[in-house]
């Protein structure tokens, strides 16, 4: 009498397949990367929006007739012999890199005695020049005439003399009352001086400076084209970063079906 044939041998236990927990973390990963990267553009494309927006409030409510952006007057009282905005370079490099050459067309000035009508002496020269001159000169400094705040005081005594007698320049204007320049701007370092047109200590005057930027509506356009892109790519980024993907595996892989008998 023949024996029956053996059973068949039982399939294995389930296991989880090993890679599905690395797998998981590295899609944990991935999306903490895309949630930062979407949260730093996020940040960047409303920065872009709004100076584009600023832009565009300038070139349509602060342009007078002659097509000048002017700030506000500002007053500066100084017990020196000079007031100076210094080393301003129209080259586009440095800490001045807001002023560069390619996008300013002119600037235009303005000074004006607060009281009294002492001449007046408003001037812009190559910043050497300017250096040399007031070597050793008591003067005070300001980083441009939007600035209200007078920087440190610098020590020394008078200046070797007038400045309308000095030959370098580039634009000057002196006498009584109000004073105005108009420069075309040119490419290197520059400084502003506002002094009494004698040479005397003690300046207590208004000033103010305008530009003429032709280019400022398409800078302000670019401006806002480009953080509207910024900021889409960065809300897309936070999107898939906080979905994560689909139809991802969240247990152990079922054991593959018993053979047949």
């Amino acid at each position: 009498m023949s024996q029956p044939p053996p059973p068949p041998p039982p399939p294995p236990p389930a296991t989880e397949q090993p890679a599905a927990a690395p797998s998981r973390r590295r899609r944990g990963a991935g999306r903490i990367v895309a949630l930062i990267a979407g949260g730093l553009l996020v940040l960047l494309g409303i920065g872009l929006l709004g100076a584009g927006g600023l832009a565009v409030w300038a070139d349509r409510t602060q342009r007078d007739a002659a097509g000048y952006v002017t700030t506000d007057s500002h007053r500066y009282d100084t017990r020196t012999y000079a007031l100076t905005v210094e080393g301003v370079d129209f080259g586009g490099r440095g800490v001045h890199v807001l002023y560069p050459r390619s996008i300013l067309d002119k600037l235009r000035i303005r000074v004006a005695p607060f009281a009294g009508n002492s001449p007046l002496f408003l001037g812009i020269a190559p910043a050497s020049d300017v250096a040399r001159y007031l070597a050793g000169v008591r003067r005070a400094a300001v980083s441009d005439f939007s600035d209200t705040t007078v920087g440190p005081t610098s020590a020394g005594g008078p200046p070797p003399g007038p400045p309308g007698d000095q030959g370098f320049w580039d634009v000057q204007s002196s006498g009584t009352g109000a004073r105005a320049i108009t420069w075309p701007v040119r490419t290197g370092r520059w400084s502003v001086v506002v002094m009494n047109a004698d040479g005397s200590a003690g300046i207590d005057v208004e000033a103010s400076v305008g530009a003429r930027v032709p280019s400022l509506l398409w800078v302000s356009i670019g401006l806002l084209v480009a953080g509207a892109l910024v900021l889409a790519g960065g809300a897309l980024l936070l999107w898939l970063g906080l979905r994560g993907p689909r139809g991802a595996p969240t247990g152990p892989v079922p054991p593959p079906p018993p053979p047949a008998a």
